[in-house]
């Protein structure tokens, strides 16, 4: 019997690197959570991401074009990429910032706490409107320019400056120097 003249197949990488695009998704969901993490959770995501870009480099190393079968089961002539090596450099890549996450993510900032449930405990706002105050009145729809200054108990504080002379007067002049 004859050999069967050789055949071209067209593979594509999905179906060749299967686990690739999985282990890819777990990846970029995990960049994202490190964001939204702290604590320790941020470390089970450093390591979650340790083993998504270890198993993405193991299987774009482990492709081997070689081996390629076709239908029926005969090995027919495959020409590789380097795409694969590619997805292994991308693994190795997400794999020590994986590492890195897990190693130092504790000490990182995160994200601000404003949105946290209104049963945490918040800290004590001062009795004058600050500047943050004002800007969430405005955010509420309020006019913080109409609000009365808060009037403090008599004697505790200076005195306001006088408006004009008591005797109706407006001063001409400069003001006399007091003896000295």
């Amino acid at each position: 019997m004859p050999p069967l003249p050789a055949q071209d197949l067209a593979v594509t990488g999905a179906a060749a690197g299967s686990p690739v695009r999985g282990l890819a998704v777990v990846g970029l969901a995990g960049v994202v959570a490190v964001l939204a993490a702290r604590g320790w959770g941020r470390t089970a995501v450093g390591l979650l991401l340790l083993l998504a870009g270890a198993g993405i480099a193991a299987a774009g190393l482990a492709f081997d074009p070689s081996g390629a079968l076709d239908a029926a089961g005969r090995q027919v002539a495959a020409e590789g990429t380097l795409w694969p090596l590619a997805a292994a450099a991308g693994g190795g890549a997400l794999a020590v910032a994986g590492a890195l996450v897990a190693l130092r993510g504790r000490r990182w900032s995160s994200l601000s706490q404003r949105y946290d449930s209104p049963a945490a405990p918040r800290p004590a706002t001062p009795a004058a409107p600050g500047e943050r105050e004002l800007w969430e009145a405005l955010d509420r729809g309020e006019d913080p320019t109409t609000r009365t200054a808060p009037t403090t108990p008599a004697g505790s504080g200076p005195p306001p400056p006088p408006a004009h002379d008591p005797g109706g007067a407006p001063p001409s002049g400069p003001a006399p120097r007091p003896a000295g």
